[in-house]
């Protein structure tokens, strides 16, 4: 069974799906989302973040972290 944070994210997500999805806390995910890392949209009092958003985050996270290590090449 693939891991979830290889696969695509439901286009539209709740908090719970994107921290699940990310692999994170309920907690760390509105942090996020309180701080414009996601984009976040509502529909009524439902409060929704977008596919391209999470994939975004997930990819600058990971960008971010394999610039930390040191050069493997070496």
């Amino acid at each position: 069974m693939p891991n979830d944070n290889q696969t695509t994210p439901p286009p539209n997500m709740r908090p719970k799906q994107l921290a699940g999805w990310l692999g994170l806390g309920l907690s760390k995910t509105y942090q996020l989302m309180q701080a414009g890392e996601v984009d976040v949209f509502h529909i009524g009092r439902s409060t929704r973040i977008t596919a391209e958003s999470a994939m975004a985050f997930r990819d600058r996270m990971i960008e971010a972290e394999q610039a930390d290590e040191p050069d493997q090449a070496a």
